[in-house]
């Protein structure tokens, strides 16, 4: 694979111009762009180069959309050739937060561990909170036939054991079903980006702990009539 640097990204971008505004090839470099940047400079200018790029996902017809990426990579160029002159900083040690090893990834549910814990070591953390989600919702539409919280808890009857008294069930009930419901919303939320705007390790495994709660929850579930 080709090392990453500035003028190998540079190189891309230009070429990438000949290229359908849908190809698979934009997301990828996008993804290395970015990555890089946030690798090697202020985070600031991968907040930069995101809403550069975003220009060119506005599409109101094929001939548009073309045009709109064209000038999205030249802009794109330009924030590249800028960094030149910008100052780097200091690169995250191998043994530092990168390896997830400060996360207590151990204590997360089986399944989302399981699914999500190479993704977020790998510094995937979009992709892992996505595939976290995406457990939750297959999870309900398991027990269900319904992946959205609010059908799962409404048409599905689903009912979660475990509240500290009877008296407060249905408020226990209720907080499981937002819960589940928040995730819905979270996951349409950054479904419209290509990187979830979820940069941060802290941040992603803080959603991860959510899927994790949300599962817990439902391994007490029942389906009343």
């Amino acid at each position: 694979m080709t090392e990453i640097d500035l003028d190998s990204l540079i190189k891309q971008a230009e070429e990438l111009k000949s290229v359908s505004h849908g190809s698979p090839k934009i997301l990828l470099w996008k993804k290395r762009a970015k990555k890089f940047i946030l690798a090697n400079y202020e985070r600031e200018y991968k907040q930069f180069l995101d809403r550069v790029l975003s220009f060119g996902q506005v599409i109101m017809s094929e001939r548009h959309g073309q045009s709109m990426h064209v000038k999205a990579m030249s802009k794109s160029v330009e924030l590249l050739e800028s960094l030149k002159d910008e100052p780097t900083v200091k690169m995250q040690p191998p043994n530092s937060l990168s390896d997830g090893s400060e996360y207590s990834l151990e204590k997360l549910h089986p399944m989302v561990r399981e699914k999500c814990e190479s993704l977020f070591k790998n510094k995937e953390y979009s992709e892992a909170v996505e595939k976290g989600f995406k457990i939750v919702r297959d999870r309900l539409r398991e027990l269900t036939g319904f992946e959205r919280g609010a059908d799962a808890f409404g048409k599905g009857k689903l009912h979660i054991k475990g509240a500290a008294a009877k008296h407060v069930d249905v408020d226990f009930n209720h907080a499981v079903k937002y819960l589940t419901m928040a995730i819905d919303m979270f996951r349409n939320e950054k479904s419209h980006t290509a990187d979830g705007n979820i940069d941060n390790p802290n941040r992603a495994f803080e959603y991860l702990v959510l899927s994790s709660l949300a599962l817990n929850f439902l391994s007490k579930s029942e389906i009343i009539s």
